[in-house]
């Protein structure tokens, strides 16, 4: 007897263009649930619940993040409770890998698997499927959060929560003011820009054209801010606080120190720079910033005791380090900054005034803080890695060279208006 076929059928997507309504099972609407959970039911003590959503898929999502909480809560102690929330952990484990660790490893160490990734997500279909995806990741835990905490307000720190946020909304029957951070400040990807008529802040008047301009965004739905940065980052610190700094990490106050980062993700190919530095040996102290990449730390931890050069332990001239929390007084005490394209980097670099060598960059979205160092001539980019402690080596022992770029930078540098950002959060209602 034959075997029976097996067919397969695809439930036609509804006209608005989403997969989300092709779940069986939907969110259950509680009339209820729904009173309560009314923007203007739930601020009736006056105080707002404001809900911060980010994915861990790339540390300057959660920088920006908890800086502008940060600030929030400062300015309006009284007024405004604000809650981080990843809504990823706990959930779906092949699909949560890939919405954040999938990201970090195909951006970081397969950049051509992330090239093809990345032009291929542009396409509208892919870009739905991915929205539905996330919305099945998410949907559960958002709708607690949303409920345990009573949020009045949603301020969304990536693209690809925007449509399933709305998506959840929906299924709920909230009516939920949701303003969008893009964090990427001048290339950013399109679908940031999925909700035309969306409140969104963009930090770029470059970035606002292009939306507006190519992607059909409301000209009066997007604002321009200046880039989010820790106003720890802004504090001037004296040469006698930089030397002592120094003497704690165990370096010679008197050496130029080179600062190496890649961000909380740790460093892209970190192995071959730090041979390239060891075999060019310039006459500085260089810090490691491995962020919470621990198995990148160990490794270069035994790389450094493991390197005698001419009979010397260079070990007392390079620290390796993981995840920190005084990188404002690392790069302040540093006098050459080497790093990838990063936005929190570049403008957090710019903000303390050093210069900056770019050693690369994440295609299709930080290009556009690349052209910037380049354009205010306050960096360098050298993605050729047996080159790059040479020209690190050549700039910390030409001081006037130094100094010119230490200076651009300053002037590059975004202006602070955290506090104007916050009150445009606070304050709106969409």
């Amino acid at each position: 007897m034959a075997p029976k076929r097996m067919t397969f059928r695809l439930r036609k997507i509804p006209p608005d263009g989403t997969l989300r309504s092709c779940l069986n099972n939907r969110l259950p609407r509680n009339p209820e649930y729904c009173r309560n959970m009314c923007p203007e039911n739930r601020t009736a003590a006056g105080k707002q619940s404001l809900g911060f959503l980010y994915l861990k898929s790339g540390g300057g999502h959660v920088s920006a993040a908890k800086s502008m909480a940060r600030t929030l809560t400062d300015n309006y102690p009284d007024e405004a409770d604000v809650h981080l929330f990843d809504p990823v952990p706990g959930t779906h484990r092949m699909l949560a890998f890939l919405l954040e660790e999938g990201y970090r490893i195909a951006s970081m160490k397969l950049s051509g698997l992330w090239i093809l990734i990345y032009d291929i997500s542009r396409l509208p279909f892919v870009q739905n499927l991915w929205n539905y995806l996330t919305y099945l990741v998410i949907r559960k835990n958002l709708s607690a959060f949303l409920r345990d905490r009573n949020i009045t307000k949603l301020v969304l720190f990536h693209f690809l929560l925007i449509k399933p946020v709305r998506y959840v909304l929906s299924d709920l029957g909230l009516s939920t003011p949701v303003i969008t951070v893009v964090t990427d400040p001048f290339t950013a990807h399109p679908m940031w820009f999925s909700q035309k008529t969306m409140q969104t802040v963009v930090f770029s008047g470059r970035l606002k054209s292009w939306c507006v301009n190519a992607r059909g965004m409301k000209e009066s739905r997007v604002r321009v801010f200046s880039p989010v940065i820790s106003s720890r980052f802004t504090r001037i610190y004296r040469e006698a606080e930089n030397a002592d700094f120094k003497r704690k990490l165990g370096l010679d106050p008197e050496k130029k120190l080179v600062l190496l980062t890649g961000g909380g993700e740790g460093i892209p190919r970190a192995r071959r720079l730090l041979r390239a530095w060891l075999h060019a040996a310039p006459e500085a102290g260089l810090a490691l910033v491995c962020g919470k990449d621990e198995a990148l730390k160990q490794a270069l931890t035994k790389m450094v005791s493991a390197c005698h050069r001419g009979g010397k332990n260079r070990e007392s001239e390079i620290i390796v380090l993981g995840f920190i929390d005084f990188m404002p007084e690392l790069m302040a005490a540093s006098d050459l900054v080497i790093a990838k394209a990063g936005p929190a980097t570049v403008f957090e670099t710019l903000t303390a005034g050093k210069p900056l060598i770019i050693y690369g960059y994440i295609y299709g979205q930080e290009r556009g803080n690349l052209d910037f160092i380049l354009r205010r001539k306050a960096g360098f980019y050298m993605p050729k890695i047996s080159s790059l402690a040479a020209l690190a080596g050549a700039l910390v022992t030409d001081l006037g060279r130094l100094e010119v770029l230490g200076r651009n930078s300053l002037h590059a540098k975004p202006a602070s208006d955290l506090d104007a950002l916050a009150g445009f959060i606070f304050s709106l209602n969409n």
